[in-house]
């Protein structure tokens, strides 16, 4: 017990010595990434009372640690404690040699809250995923978190069937992880299984308003062929017939490919979600909504991805410059149908999904509304942040997605002039794909040997 109050005192004071010897650094903004015990400085030119102010951030850790195993509590090592947290100002974010993204031109301000490190992502179809799936992926790169994947070289766990572990790639008994993101149907007790910390993970998904939402699907996945429809007016044709006929249509459906039409082409994130697409039954609908409700921390909306990724970052404990992003796996505009008039039509198809999705958004503002000046104050970051980026790092142009030869997709052409710079890495982080940076992770994170290969390794090192 005496020890016990000596360690208190002494963390008493030595918190009392780093506010006020960091109230005298004014001549040096000091950049400090602390990660399981590694130190990186960006500026090698410190003076000596601001090198004696990190080996005391170092020493308070250690008091902490001590402190908190004396009590029972485990402070994993593994984990990075992250010290100090900045958000970026417009023309300030660059990424350093260790793949971290340096901080410049705020004075930081510490965390109430700790990072949050076991999430799961529940992928939904066409819904803007592919965009958050890089938030993850990169964070989980850049942080060295181990990420559940599917088994390579596919880039979906064996959807349409329920997640579990014999999805996993390389698994074995007892393998724990931090991350999962990609395509998965939803099964939380199985998915909670995997991560370091089952009771304590997080789930968050997204979603988007269903009639724009079948529409990118019947363009993308190209129901025409199975429904026998004309490929230009397909999802006109299939909503003017009557919803029994519909149904009829849909359940028969057997071969392989019209299996995904099957699934996705009536309440398609209701079946993502682990639920039955066909059971719209009120009770049943309101059933979905509340376990969602229970079961996940956030529901992302698509139609406002910037207010999404504000969200996100406030919900894991994240910085903004976490969730900067690139808009990926996008359609060109040639594809697109105007499909407004059939809104009431879809409405009363996928009545679940539409359910949800209304709920959902009113849940989304509330939350916005409840974080006040601050929630606007990152958005506009946010927006700053990416537009740095968009012109630093892309080619003006019209570019193509090679990772996705069944489809045209927009990609991106990283500028010439950003080759050399210490943002490059970054920028092809974020331009990256969700099948490539699959593969790449795979390769990090494999204990077998696995090496991707081809294409992907082409893009990886240029």
């Amino acid at each position: 017990m005496k020890v016990k109050i000596l360690y208190i005192v002494l963390a008493t004071f030595v918190v009392i010595y780093v506010l006020t010897l960091t109230a005298m650094l004014k001549r040096n903004d000091i950049e400090i990434l602390l990660s399981s015990r590694r130190l990186v400085l960006s500026d090698p030119k410190l003076h000596e009372e601001d090198l004696r102010h990190l080996e005391i951030l170092q020493e308070l850790n250690e008091v902490e640690k001590k402190i908190a195993k004396e009590d029972g509590n485990i402070i994993d090592d593994q984990q990075p404690q992250e010290v100090v947290v900045a958000p970026l100002l417009k023309g300030e974010l660059r990424l350093n040699n260790q793949g971290g993204i340096e901080i410049r031109g705020e004075k930081p301000e510490p965390k109430t809250c700790k990072a949050e490190r076991n999430v799961v992502f529940l992928k939904t179809h066409k819904t803007g995923s592919s965009t958050v799936i890089n938030v993850f992926q990169r964070y989980s790169d850049h942080h060295n978190l181990e990420m559940v994947l599917p088994k390579l070289p596919t880039h979906l766990f064996k959807w349409p069937n329920k997640f579990n572990h014999s999805f996993v790639f390389e698994y074995k008994d007892g393998d724990r992880f931090n991350l999962l993101a990609n395509h998965a149907r939803f099964h939380k007790e199985n998915m909670a299984a995997m991560m370091t910390r089952p009771s304590l993970t997080k789930f968050v998904t997204i979603l988007r308003e269903p009639l724009f939402q079948l529409e990118s699907m019947f363009s993308y996945f190209k129901f025409h062929k199975p429904l026998k429809t004309s490929e230009e007016n397909g999802l006109w044709e299939f909503f003017s017939t009557t919803e029994s006929d519909r149904t009829q249509l849909v359940r028969n459906l057997k071969t392989m490919k019209a299996g995904v039409v099957k699934h996705l082409l009536k309440n398609p994130s209701t079946f993502d979600l682990g639920f039955d697409q066909w059971s719209e039954y009120p009770a049943n609908v309101s059933h979905v909504i509340k376990t969602m409700d229970q079961d996940f921390s956030l529901v992302m909306i698509s139609e406002y991805m910037l207010e999404s990724m504000v969200l996100l970052k406030d919900e894991l404990c994240w910085d903004l410059q976490d969730v900067v992003y690139f808009t990926l796996n996008k359609r060109p505009n040639k594809f697109r149908k105007d499909v407004g008039p059939k809104r009431e039509t879809v409405r009363h198809w996928s009545r679940i999904d539409y359910a949800m999705y209304d709920h959902f958004n009113r849940t989304f503002w509330r939350k916005i509304e409840q974080k006040g000046e601050s929630f606007q104050r990152d958005l506009e970051k946010l927006k700053d942040m990416i537009q740095d980026l968009e012109e630093k790092c892309l080619d003006k142009g019209d570019h193509v997605d090679e990772t996705q030869s069944w489809f045209e997709i927009e990609g991106y052409k990283i500028r010439e002039e950003a080759r050399g710079t210490d943002y490059y890495e970054l920028c092809k982080r974020l331009t990256r794909s969700e099948i490539d940076y699959t593969m790449i992770l795979g390769e990090k994170q494999s204990r077998d040997g696995f090496k991707m290969h081809g294409k992907t390794r082409e893009r990886y090192e240029s």
